[in-house]
């Protein structure tokens, strides 16, 4: 799913009149626990999954030929009350920076709609 989001990512700056060589993709993730332990028993599966996710975005990364730049990462959102444990679904935020040169040729993708 990273893939395809960062994929959706270059399209837009194309779409809009970017450079992908002036491009950056910043991530941020929002994960629940992937440290094993009594309060989390599934914590190796959450890594495993933190693993692939980060692997999928090294490859689109290399593939496009754009640095990777981290942003603000949260890898503990869980909630544990009385009766009730919530794991927060695994999220993976990316969007793309863009340098322009000519901010006259950039189109809005506002003016599509």
């Amino acid at each position: 799913m990273a893939q395809y989001a960062v994929d959706e990512a270059v399209r837009n700056v194309v779409a809009t009149g970017g450079d992908i060589d002036n491009t950056c993709i910043l991530d941020n993730f929002c994960w629940p626990d992937p440290v094993q332990s009594k309060k989390t028993p599934d914590g190796d599966l959450k890594m495993g999954q933190l693993v692939r996710t980060c692997k999928g975005l090294y490859d689109i990364a290399k593939t496009y030929g754009t640095p990777l730049v981290s942003g603000k990462d949260s890898m503990k959102n869980d909630f544990r009350g009385r009766n009730d444990n919530l794991d927060f679904t695994n999220t993976s935020g990316h969007r793309y920076e863009q340098r322009f040169t000519d901010s006259f040729s950039v189109v809005f993708l506002q003016e599509f709609w």
